[in-house]
């Protein structure tokens, strides 16, 4: 699933087709991307034929230039800000990524608004967290 998650991120075009958009690793000193699993509760509800309506979170983290000056950091912020609303949009048209067999997305959301993580001397690691609710088929 993490990576029919990236490659429909990959699809904001807010983020360049150049830019690195890595699983589980941002890169340390270049604007790059990367979509993290979050543990927690998978399975919300299960009925009796095995199907079930399941959850998953991710951390969505890129690495940005980043100094005292003041500019260069709301650019930073109005990313953030313009890519929360991307996902919105595309949760309220139903444009969600493509799964496995027997799975169906019914929401993705943003459950953290964007954060600055952490800072270097010059590049800081913003993030935010979504969470996919989908329906599983059971395997019976």
């Amino acid at each position: 699933m993490i990576e029919n998650i990236r490659q429909w991120l990959r699809t904001c075009p807010l983020i360049s087709k150049d830019d690195v958009f890595n699983i589980n690793h941002l890169e340390a000193d270049t604007i790059s991307y990367t979509i993290d699993n979050v543990p927690g509760i998978t399975v919300l509800q299960s009925y009796l034929n095995g199907d079930s309506i399941r959850q998953k979170s991710f951390v969505i983290a890129s690495r940005q230039e980043y100094s005292n000056d003041v500019l260069n950091n709301i650019s930073a912020t109005g990313f953030w800000d313009d890519f929360e609303l991307w996902i919105e949009n595309q949760n309220k048209l139903k444009n969600y990524p493509t799964m496995k067999a027997g799975q169906k997305i019914q929401s993705i959301y943003v459950t953290s608004s964007y954060y600055l993580y952490s800072t270097g001397p010059d590049t800081a690691r913003y993030q935010i967290q979504i969470t996919v609710t989908y329906y599983q088929k059971g395997e019976r």
